[in-house]
């Protein structure tokens, strides 16, 4: 008999440390650290993101939609790169970005795609954008403070 409460309590003790074990930090959420302007530009994604989705909504008559604002923005904020003028004032509104510079918004992107990339390492994140022009359309030379990376 005193073998058996043995062995029943040593069981209990394993399966109360295995399950402290695979609770641990798995379950804790992992913070991103973000600089004044990424947190400014995820609220400016989060606006327009919110906004299309909306547009989209309205506009469907099929029951489930699914889009990714975050690629959308991507890759209107690549377009931005190139845009000037009036383009450029234009999509500033549209994207939300005001006071931030096309450097800020790079830099931005890049630190916060890093981080979602880190956060789970089980979780495989990737964004897939590209620009394609017609061969013979003329595209402005980058400027001297467009640094490639």
């Amino acid at each position: 008999m005193k073998t058996t409460f043995t062995f029943i309590a040593l069981l209990i003790l394993i399966s109360v440390v295995s399950c402290q074990q695979e609770n641990s930090d798995d379950n804790e959420p992992k913070i991103i650290n973000l600089d004044e302007k990424s947190a400014q530009l995820i609220e400016a994604d989060n606006a327009f993101g919110l906004e299309i989705f909306q547009k989209i909504r309205k506009n469907s008559t099929k029951e489930n939609i699914m889009i990714s604002p975050l690629s959308i923005s991507v890759a209107l904020a690549m377009a931005y790169n190139g845009a000037d003028n009036d383009t450029k004032t234009e999509m500033e509104k549209t994207l939300k970005l005001y006071g931030l510079t096309a450097e800020e918004i790079n830099a931005s992107y890049k630190h916060l795609i890093a981080a979602l990339q880190s956060v789970d390492e089980k979780v495989v994140f990737e964004l897939a954008n590209a620009i394609f022009y017609k061969n013979g359309f003329a595209v402005k030379p980058r400027s001297p403070e467009h640094k490639q990376e």
